[in-house]
Formats: C-alpha cells, structure tokens, sequence
C-alpha cells in the first residue's frame, strides 16, 4: 500500500521523515529486515521527488531512543522561523 501511494503521481507530496537503527529487527528465517526496507523507502521516495529527512542510527529500536531523536524530528516538521503568530489583517 505504501509504495502504491508513493508511485502514484500524486501533486501532494508531504515532507518525510524515517529513522531507523542499524540493529533493528534482521530474521532472514522470515524476510524482516527493517534497516534495508527503511533505505528502500527512503531511495523511493527521493525518486518520486519527496523531501526526505532521514537518519541511520548507530542503534536499535528501544524505548530510549526517542528522547535522542525528538528534537530533530520536530525541527523537521516545524523548523526555525515557522512557529511565529499569523496576525489577522
């Protein structure tokens, strides 16, 4: 499903932002490999013209990885500048 929407030609194309571990889930016995389907998305959406902010990590899925990457997610999604009052006219 994800990769049908990213294929369409749609005109809206929101920014994107993933992160993933390099020692995320990898079970060979079952075809899991979140670290190479987290770059074949980002590879994709980069093709179709997406803003794409992505990191790899030096890590693994766990609760305390959050606090270390919030900061960065929301500068993504509401960077410097962006967060100022619209006055009416």
């Amino acid at each position: 499903m994800l990769f049908d929407v990213v294929n369409s030609n749609s005109t809206v194309q929101p920014t994107v932002f993933l992160d993933w571990g390099r020692y995320d889930p990898q079970r060979p016995v079952n075809g899991t490999d979140v670290p190479k389907f987290s770059r074949t998305v980002r590879d994709l959406l980069n093709h179709n013209g997406y803003t794409v902010h992505w990191r790899e990590w030096n890590d693994g899925s766990e609760i305390d990885l959050w606090s270390a990457r919030m900061e960065e997610i929301f500068a993504t999604f509401f960077p410097a500048g962006d967060n100022q009052e619209k006055k009416a006219p």
